[in-house]
């Protein structure tokens, strides 16, 4: 009997009905492993060729080379820029660290005048190297904020956009 079963058994462990994954991938030629993805109903922000200002829409749906929005399609060729500023593709994201550059700056401070007034008993005053060194904290914040990458240009010598289709065969 249990023989009889093991057929039906891996047929619906193997058969399983999924739709296909389409993703839309910003990657640079040499460097594959830095990849920004966007997802099927994701918002994107963009600019056309030889138009100055962005325009943000929800993806839809991945066609074989245009993105489906709401009331139009466009041409993975129509896009000159993409803006990534919401995106994390790196180990080291400048926006996330930006910000807790700038949020460990004062709470050092903090935390020194605690340590100085609550624990150790002494008057309300903020040292010099505590100063610098909470500067220091939001100087590197400001900085990584206006290092950060912003846009993405879509030329093809050093970019690359596609769209990935992951489909079980």
């Amino acid at each position: 009997m249990f023989l009889r079963l093991i057929p039906l058994l891996l047929f619906f462990a193997f058969y399983h009905p999924t739709q296909a994954q389409r993703y839309l991938v910003l990657s640079k030629v040499n460097k594959p492993r830095k990849q920004i993805i966007f997802n099927e109903g994701e918002t994107i922000r963009f600019r056309l060729k030889g138009e100055r200002f962005f325009t943000s829409a929800s993806i839809l749906g991945l066609g074989n080379d245009e993105i489906r929005f709401h009331y139009y399609r466009i041409k993975l060729d129509e896009i000159e820029e993409i803006d990534i500023r919401n995106k994390n593709f790196t180990i080291f994201n400048f926006k996330n660290w930006s910000g807790i550059f700038l949020v460990a700056g004062p709470l050092f401070l903090v935390i020194d005048q605690f340590n100085q007034t609550a624990i150790m008993n002494e008057s309300f005053r903020v040292s010099s190297e505590t100063a610098t060194i909470s500067g220091a904290f939001v100087a590197t914040g400001l900085l990584l904020r206006v290092i950060g990458k912003k846009r993405w240009k879509c030329n093809k010598k050093k970019h690359r956009m596609q769209i990935l289709d992951f489909r079980v065969k």
